[in-house]
Order: structure tokens, then sequence, then C-alpha cells
């Protein structure tokens, strides 16, 4: 477990407490990236944090002056010196507001937040057995369409957890405006057919990660289609 988390260049220890940094950051407005780990290389870092800039844009916030690619890659290495993950794992980047509950004081500007998880293991393994995916109508995100995931989607989160527990699925679809599957809990949706991958356009599916990209634009290589 990672005991330290950078604030806005600050490495800071984190508090032994059961409220996760998710709704502690996300108690006002939050947007975060998930970016993976190969060793200590971050892997996508730019187009996490393209992502996170389009979602601002979108929502008119201002961005962090210092919320650069280089700073970023620095604090994420400081980071992960600090709490020893050399062999993998994943980086939360979270922007939010500073604000004070008890002055009702809330910042115009987003600051950002860096977390390191190790992976638990080293190495990998597949599942081929695949996995069981719920369909429920009330779990419906509406525009605006935004590319990184928003505080105001966490009811959509905790919601998604209690249906799979009742369902007993391991993931739960979710549906855009025009009823449509565009993401699921556990991430990007894939449909293959005769050869032929079908997978919801960065247009509609706003959320798609930059590895999935990276797995339509090489599937050429195993003679495979993408549409």
């Amino acid at each position: 477990m990672s005991k330290f988390y950078i604030d806005s260049g600050k490495i800071k220890k984190i508090q032994e407490c059961s409220i996760s940094a998710d709704y502690v950051f996300g108690i006002n407005e939050m947007i975060y990236e998930t970016v993976r780990l190969v060793d200590t290389q971050p892997l996508f870092l730019k187009q996490h944090l393209q992502n996170m800039r389009d979602t601002i844009d979108v929502l008119l916030m201002s961005c962090p002056s210092n919320f650069t690619y280089a700073e970023i890659s620095k604090q994420i290495s400081r980071l992960l010196n600090v709490n020893k993950v050399y062999k993998g794992g994943v980086c939360k980047i979270i922007l939010y507001r500073k604000s004070s509950v008890f002055e009702t004081y809330t910042s115009t500007e987003l600051s950002y937040a860096l977390f390191i998880q190790a992976l638990e293991h080293a190495t990998f393994s597949f599942n081929t057995k695949g996995i069981r995916l719920a369909l429920h109508p009330s779990v419906l995100l509406q525009k605006p369409l935004l590319y990184s995931m928003y505080s105001a989607h966490m009811v959509v989160q905790h919601k998604s957890k209690q249906l799979l527990q009742t369902m007993g699925a391991d993931a739960i679809a979710y549906f855009n405006e025009s009823a449509d599957v565009f993401h699921s809990s556990h991430g990007d949706v894939f449909y293959i057919k005769n050869k032929v991958v079908y997978c919801p356009s960065p247009e509609i599916n706003t959320f798609r990660f930059p590895l999935s990209d990276f797995l339509l634009q090489n599937l050429s290589k195993i003679d495979m289609k993408y549409v």
C-alpha cells in the first residue's frame, strides 16, 4: 500500500482512515484519469492529460498553470521513488477544487493530486472464461459528453457497484441518451464477429481508453479489421 501522494507538487502522507481518496477529493468537483504504469513508465500519459484538458474545456473550468506533461511526468517519477514502486502499477491523476467546509470557501481554480498503487502481482494472466456484462437501463450517463471521469458520474459508479452485487455480474454496461451501450464499469466494450471488431467510435464513447485505440490500430497485424 502506497504511503504518500502528491498534492499540487507537494509530497504528503496518506492518513490512515476509512474514507477513500475519491470521496475526499470528490466532495465538490473532481475530474480524474487512471494511467497504467509499465515498470516506471506511464502509458499514453499525453493522451490522458489531453482528455482532462478537453473535459475542463467542456465544463468551462480553468486548468492549473503547472498542469503540463513535463511537470506531471516529473511528479509521477517522484511519487514512484518515494513509494518505492518500480514494477508497474496504476497512477490516478485528479483535478479538484480546494475548499473548506467550515469556512464555506471554494477556490475558482483547480488543483491536482497524484496517487500511485503498485500491482499486487507483477505477472499477467488471461481470463479464458470471459466476463458477464449486465444491462440495466438506470445506468445512464447524460450530456454533456466528457472525456475523463467527472464527480457527477460518481452516482453512476456507486449505483453500478450495488447493481453488480445484486445481479451477480462482472461488469455493467453504461448507456447514453440514445440508449446505446457505449462503455462499461470495466472499460471499453468490443464486439467481435467474423474477424471484424466493432467498438463505439470516440464520438459516441468519449471515454475510450488510449490503449483501446492502440490495440485497434494493430489489429491488421493479426488479419482482423475494426469499425
